[in-house]
């Protein structure tokens, strides 16, 4: 809306969200269950890591990879939303400085990786580039990951789905 222009389309900075907050989620959510360190405020013993400041940092980091060479300030903000959220989380007795240290770290590490190795978005191949390839999970009646391999070359009009 701003006219600065994204790395990628639509699509793949939706799986990017969808899978970086997905592995921050299971991160802070599983070291929350083993670590159960007490909250400032005495609420309850899942203080450590943030998840706010985590989650925050993790979408900070791919809002600055997709707009990095098209407005380095736009792209550079998220990062001052997500600190502002760890401090905040900081003053209202929420966390200690450690939970949310280490809440930013796991949100960048999560969108760092996914921002450069992300297996679930389309990947062309070929020296000619009209192969594409789509792996994607598969959660219903089986649970596994699917792969859609598609030759745009010769028109073959359906796709060949691997499970």
């Amino acid at each position: 809306m701003l006219g600065f222009k994204p790395k990628d389309n639509i699509r793949n900075q939706t799986i990017d969200i969808v899978v970086a907050n997905s592995i921050t989620f299971a991160v802070v959510g599983i070291t929350k269950n083993i670590v159960r360190y007490e909250r400032p405020d005495l609420s309850n013993k899942f203080s450590f890591p943030s998840g706010h400041t985590a989650i925050s940092f993790t979408t900070a980091a791919l809002l600055y990879h997709q707009y990095r060479d098209s407005n380095l300030w736009y792209a550079s903000s998220g990062f001052l939303f997500a600190t502002a959220t760890g401090i905040l989380r900081i003053a209202n007795n929420k966390h200690f400085a450690p939970d949310v240290i280490t809440g930013a770290g796991i949100g960048l590490a999560s969108g760092l990786l996914v921002s450069y190795y992300n297996p679930l978005r389309t990947i062309k191949l070929g020296k000619n580039k009209k192969t594409s390839a789509l792996v994607y999970p598969q959660i219903g009646n089986q649970i596994g990951v699917g792969l859609i391999l598609k030759d745009q070359s010769q028109n073959l009009g359906g796709n060949v789905k691997i499970n």
